[in-house]
């Protein structure tokens, strides 16, 4: 494990030199890791403006930042992994309002310019070896989740139910191992149906 600080781009430096002089190469990036504080999932007009900055800066600019610093190396080797786990939040509006459960203007906006990364990398760099995928996870229980709406979410109330951590984790790893999966390179892998429909999973749903 590698300790790493989406809002110190020092930070990141370190982690990408220890892993490249640990491995010697870094073959796959899964950009998972989120700004988790104030701002995050906080009132459109109560949020203090520069909790709404960290929160661009960790969840968007950090990840352009990693893989600028990682795709040349990949396009030199011409092989590479990256994968976004992007989210729903960034595709349509919450069913409920902020207070009721649903989600703030920052993690929504966030998620969508992350969304957008994986067609541009796929277009640009598929020829030269690259793969580019965005997972959606749907709702997961994951730490990130239940740190942000809690043990039982409002959306689990309404009757939307969650995954185990290991169902988007079972597709993220078929991505990176299946020489088919290149050809879905650019995709947005809903990975709830994706696992179903490919059985990655014997114990689920």
């Amino acid at each position: 494990s590698v300790p790493l600080d989406l809002l110190d781009k020092n930070s990141i430096n370190l982690a990408i030199k220890t892993a490249t002089d640990h491995f010697g190469t870094i073959d796959i990036l899964i950009n998972n890791a989120i700004y988790q504080g104030p701002g995050l999932m906080s009132d459109f007009l109560k949020s203090d403006f520069t909790d709404i900055e960290k929160t661009f800066d960790a969840n968007v600019l950090a990840q352009v930042y990693l893989v600028r610093a990682l795709l040349p190396d990949m396009l030199t080797r011409c092989s590479g992994t990256i994968i976004n786990l992007t989210s729903e939040a960034g595709m349509v509006d919450p069913p409920l309002k902020l207070a009721d459960g649903g989600w703030s203007f920052a993690h929504g906006a966030t998620k969508a310019a992350l969304h957008r990364m994986a067609g541009i990398l796929h277009l640009e760099y598929h020829e030269q070896g690259i793969r580019a995928y965005n997972v959606e996870p749907g709702l997961v229980a994951s730490e990130s989740m239940i740190a942000v709406m809690g043990e039982f979410s409002a959306l689990e109330a309404m009757g939307i139910r969650s995954a185990p951590v290991t169902v988007p984790a079972a597709v993220i790893r078929w991505l990176c191992e299946q020489d088919t999966a290149g050809t879905m390179s650019g995709q947005n892998i809903h990975a709830q149906p994706f696992c179903k429909k490919y059985h990655l999973l014997e114990d689920w749903p």
